[in-house]
């Protein structure tokens, strides 16, 4: 294991104390909805293995995260990201896998309930995020060496996966958002799970 993933480790680890104690205060139901909801994308990545980059995953963390809260949104992503990969392959990259997943989730309550445009571009520049991220891990495992010319050349060659991701989110977002949201909150799992 490289520092970089020791460093990546930690901080999910205190990522997962800081927001334990709001994960918590869901509940039972709550915390089985988060469980459900990490089924439900870890199921979606699996089944479009095939085309790379193109998934419901990352729309359900986000939704889970609008619906729920960060924590829940947290929890989901690294999750769906560890579960996942049990069947689309484990290695050094799942554990960045879980951290960007982990933190679209957190970040996803505020702009996933704002507008529509908002909650657009929001899953629309993770899908960038998310990309030029999974690139680092190539430079922090040591594989190559990292400079400002590899880090550009590994974002162009990824191009193309990496809008296949942002343009699945923001395609997603765009056709179900309001309505997946709506019924995630009529839920008996999820209902009062956020006050």
């Amino acid at each position: 294991m490289t520092m970089a993933e020791i460093i990546i480790l930690i901080i999910l680890g205190a990522i997962m104390l800081g927001t334990s104690k709001s994960f918590l205060r869901l509940g039972i139901k709550g915390m089985c909805a988060v469980a459900i909801l990490a089924a439900l994308a870890s199921a979606g990545r699996t089944l479009f293995l095939s085309i790379p980059s193109v998934q419901p995953a990352s729309f359900i963390i986000m939704i889970c995260g609008a619906v729920l809260g960060n924590s829940a949104g947290f929890f989901c992503g690294i999750i769906t990201a560890f579960i996942s990969s049990l069947f689309a392959g484990i290695g050094p990259w799942t554990i960045y896998q879980m951290f960007f997943w982990g933190i679209m989730g957190l970040l996803s309550y505020k702009p996933m309930n704002g507008k529509l445009y908002l909650r657009i571009t929001y899953g629309f520049i993770w899908g960038f995020i998310f990309g030029w991220g999974m690139n680092m891990w190539w430079f922090l495992a040591g594989m190559m060496p990292l400079t400002p010319e590899t880090f550009a050349a590994s974002c162009i060659s990824s191009f193309s996966f990496d809008l296949a991701h942002a343009l699945t989110n923001a395609g997603l977002i765009l056709a179900f958002s309001g309505w997946g949201m709506r019924l995630l909150r009529r839920l008996p799992l999820t209902r009062g799970a956020i006050e």
